[in-house]
C-alpha cells in the first residue's frame, strides 16, 4: 500500500474489500466492504502498527477531521496524534468501521450488514444477513491489517464494543497482538446483566410496528423505536451525577406536576441526543450490534492469551461496570499474565472512556513503552 499522507487534521477514508468472506459461524457474505483509515506511518520493519477499535455508535473516525468544516475531531483526538499518549509519530494506527455498524447512514462511514444489498435479490438483506459475532470483527480486521503485509500487532486498543474487540484478538490471534488496552470494557465476556441491560435497548425497535421483521423503507421506517432505543442506551451511559450537573430537576417547559404531557428538562436532554443523529443510523444494525454483545466471551481462550494488559474503566460508569475489568485483571494474572489496571476519576459515566481519556493518557503512554 502507499498511501498518501494528509495533514494530520484533515484525513481520508479507505474501502477494504472482500469478494467472499467467510464468517465464524460457516455463512458466506459477497462483496464485503468495509472502510477504515490510517495515521502515522508504516516503518519498515512493520512492528510499529496499533489497531483502534471503536464503540458501540462510533467507527473509525478516531482522530482528525475529514474538513475544515467539521465541529468536532475523532473521538480520541485527545489521544492519538503527533506527540500524544498515541504518538502517531512513532507509531502507525489503523482503525476499521465494524460490521453492521450502525451509523450506516454517515457518508464517511464504509461497512456492509442488514442495510446491505443481497447481490442475489437485490434487494437489502435486513434480518436475512447471516448472524455475525466480535470474532468477525476481529477477523476482517485482521484481513486488512495483513494487507498491509503487517504480521504482528504492537498494540490493539480500543473503548466499550471495542475493548471486545481487543479481548478477542488476545484470545483468536494471540501471535499477532503483543499489547491490548481494554477501555471502558466488561473483560472476558459480557455478564448476565450486561446482556439484560443491551436487551433492553433493542426492545424499542422490535415493538414498533413499523419496523415490521426488519423490512422497513425510507416511507416506513421505525423512527419511535430507534429513537427510544437511543434513549435508553443513552441513559445508561451517562451517570447520576451528569444528569443532576445538566438538570438539576428543572423543567422543559410547563410545570409536569401540572402538565401531564410536560417533561422535565432531562427528558428534553434524552430526545435530543436521540435525535442528532437518528437520521444516520439502521435498526437492523443496532440489533444486530446488540446480539454482538451479548454473545461475546473470550472466557475458554484465555489459556491461548500471551499479550501484556492494560485495562482501564471510568469511576462513575453504570454500564460496564469497572469490577468487570478488576475481575478479568485478577483471573488473568491468576494464569500467569501481565495484566494492569487503570481507572478514571470522573462523573461522566461509560462516556469518560472517550471524552476523559486524556486523564489516562501518561498511563497508556507508559505501558506502550514497555
Amino acid at each position: 500500500h502507499t498511501i498518501p499522507q494528509a495533514p494530520f487534521w484533515l484525513k481520508m477514508k479507505k474501502t477494504f474489500e472482500i469478494a467472499e468472506y467467510v464468517t465464524c459461524l460457516g455463512e458466506k457474505i459477497p462483496d464485503l466492504k468495509v472502510g477504515y483509515e490510517t495515521y502515522g506511518t508504516l516503518n519498515t520493519q512493520k512492528d510499529n502498527a496499533i489497531l483502534i477499535c471503536h464503540y458501540f455508535t462510533g467507527n473509525s473516525n478516531v482522530a482528525g477531521k475529514y474538513t475544515e468544516d467539521d465541529i468536532e475531531p475523532g473521538y480520541w483526538n485527545l489521544i492519538v496524534g503527533p506527540g500524544k499518549a498515541i504518538d502517531t509519530d512513532k507509531f502507525f494506527v489503523i482503525a476499521v468501521d465494524s460490521l453492521c455498524n450502525l451509523c450506516v447512514g454517515d457518508p464517511n462511514v464504509v461497512t456492509t450488514g442488514p442495510a446491505s444489498i443481497n447481490p442475489k435479490t437485490q434487494k437489502k438483506y435486513g434480518m436475512s444477513f447471516p448472524l455475525v459475532g466480535i470474532d468477525d470483527f476481529a477477523k476482517v480486521q485482521k484481513a486488512v491489517i495483513q494487507s498491509f503485509g503487517i504480521q504482528k500487532l504492537y498494540a490493539a486498543v480500543g473503548p466499550s464494543l471495542g475493548s471486545m474487540q481487543v479481548m478477542q484478538w488476545a484470545g483468536s490471534y494471540p501471535d499477532m497482538v503483543e499489547r491490548v488496552i481494554a477501555v471502558i470494557g466488561n473483560g472476558l465476556e459480557s455478564p448476565d446483566y450486561l446482556a439484560a441491560m443491551v436487551d433492553f435497548w433493542a426492545v424499542p425497535i422490535l415493538l414498533d410496528p413499523k419496523w415490521n421483521n426488519g423490512n422497513y423503507s425510507p416511507e416506513s421506517f421505525p423512527t419511535e423505536g430507534l429513537k427510544q432505543s437511543m434513549r435508553v442506551m443513552s441513559i445508561n451511559c451517562l451517570s447520576p451525577q451528569w444528569a443532576k450537573m445538566i438538570a438539576n430537576r428543572e423543567f422543559a417547559g410547563h410545570n409536569p406536576k401540572e402538565d401531564f404531557s410536560a417533561k422535565y428538562f432531562i427528558q428534553q436532554a434524552l430526545d435530543e441526543i436521540a435525535m442528532a443523529r437518528l437520521r444516520l443510523l439502521d435498526p437492523n444494525h443496532f440489533l444486530y450490534l446488540v446480539k454482538a454483545v451479548q454473545n461475546f466471551s473470550v472466557r475458554n481462550q484465555i489459556s491461548k492469551m500471551k499479550s501484556r494488559f492494560l485495562f482501564i474503566s471510568a469511576e462513575s460508569d453504570a454500564l460496564l461496570l469497572p469490577e468487570y475489568a478488576i475481575d478479568s485483571c485478577r483471573e488473568l494474572k491468576a494464569r500467569g499474565l501481565h495484566a494492569e489496571y487503570f481507572e478514571i476519576e470522573g462523573k461522566g459515566g461509560h462516556l469518560d472512556g472517550l471524552y476523559a481519556i486524556d486523564r489516562a493518557g501518561s498511563v497508556i503512554e507508559k505501558f506502550l513503552a514497555r
